[in-house]
């Protein structure tokens, strides 16, 4: 992988719940980076998925990104609201807005991938011109460069399913491990 991916707090969510969240940042290769609201979102998940206290620790998203320049706070708060966020809940779809905000609008982050398995977040970036992919693609992506072979890469979504995690299952392996 050779461009920058953000990745949203459920994708991170998901790995750690089944316990591969080194698989995650191998198949990230170095391209994975989070915002300042997803690192908080992983902070509060820890004490359900003890696994994620690592990912901060170990520093393989990077520093946390916050949107700071003239009008991203509005912007931010209206794709919230997008994404169903209410004034009363200010956190609410935080992580998602502030990734699609940083692909739109940061120049370091142009052309980026927005990796998510939530569903109306992954819609509304599709509807603004952003790449999203699954847990699913990046496990083709992973079983593609050699990281993890087949029909393993399937049966990890499997998992992940099992765990409750909500993420798209092909009905066979073929979509993730040809």
């Amino acid at each position: 992988m050779s461009r920058p991916v953000l990745v949203d707090t459920c994708t991170i969510v998901n790995f750690a719940a089944i316990g591969r969240l080194d698989l995650l940042e191998e198949a990230l290769s170095g391209c994975g980076h989070w915002t300042e609201a997803a690192a908080r979102e992983v902070h509060c998940a820890a004490d359900h998925h003890p696994a994620l206290w690592s990912v901060a620790v170990a520093g393989w998203l990077g520093e946390p990104l916050e949107p700071s320049g003239a009008g991203d706070a509005d912007e931010n708060f209206q794709l919230q609201r997008q994404l169903g966020g209410m004034r009363r809940e200010p956190r609410q779809h935080l992580a998602e807005a502030e990734s699609i905000h940083m692909i739109l609008r940061s120049p370091q982050y142009a052309g980026a991938v927005l990796l998510t398995d939530d569903r109306p977040a992954g819609d509304l970036a599709v509807k603004r011109g952003v790449e999203v992919w699954l847990s699913t693609d990046l496990l083709a992506q992973a079983f593609s460069d050699g990281h993890i072979g087949c029909p393993a890469a399937y049966e990890l979504l499997l998992d992940m399913d099992q765990a409750g995690r909500g993420v798209h299952v092909p009905p066979d392996h073929q979509r993730v491990c040809p």
